[in-house]
């Protein structure tokens, strides 16, 4: 088989799909924000009751951030298309590690922001950093998550406009058409 330079052979072919295929990308860079800053000295906040407001808000958001997820994830797996079957099939190890680090981590980010209630006035500076973590966790599984919605929404639509045989060059024309957009 030919490979052409807009089709990925895998999904992990190319940058943007490296990273949708590996979740892990996620927690390295939320880590890396959350100790520079911490690193840096910058000052934490100099009232006590927004930061309580703040920390239970974002752990709210992050419980519907989680229903959201969760209820994308099941559309992923229940979908009637012949064609996200294949993915499914075809990229299974790739899809489970993704939701179950969407769904688990979007679990964690509701944890995190109520442990720095609790430890905020002792240690400012950690539960803001550990805060700040939850944040952008949250901001990449939401990206993550959207992510796959696209992506099962274009499969649907093209398995209703495509009828018969779905082969490889098939799904690699359509990750082409799907990188444009």
């Amino acid at each position: 088989m030919k490979k052409t330079k807009n089709a990925p052979d895998t999904p992990a072919s190319s940058i943007a799909n490296g990273i949708a295929a590996h979740p892990f990308v996620d927690a390295v860079a939320s880590l890396v924000v959350s100790v520079s800053w911490y690193m840096s000295g910058c000052r934490t906040f100099d009232f006590e009751e927004p930061c309580a407001e703040l920390f239970t808000s974002l752990s709210s958001v992050s419980g519907l951030l989680m229903a959201a997820a969760t209820f994308i994830c099941s559309m992923v797996y229940q979908s009637g298309s012949e064609r996200m079957k294949y993915v499914i099939a075809k990229y299974s190890g790739e899809l489970s590690r993704n939701w179950s680090s969407i769904i688990v981590w979007t679990m964690v980010t509701a944890v995190l922001p109520l442990i720095s209630l609790y430890i905020y006035k002792e240690y400012a500076r950690v539960a803001i950093a550990v805060s700040l973590y939850s944040v952008l966790m949250m901001f990449f599984k939401t990206i993550r998550s959207m992510h796959w919605l696209k992506y099962t929404l274009f499969m649907q639509k093209t398995s209703q406009k495509l009828r018969g045989e779905f082969t490889d060059d098939d799904m690699k024309k359509a990750a082409a058409r799907s990188d444009r957009f």
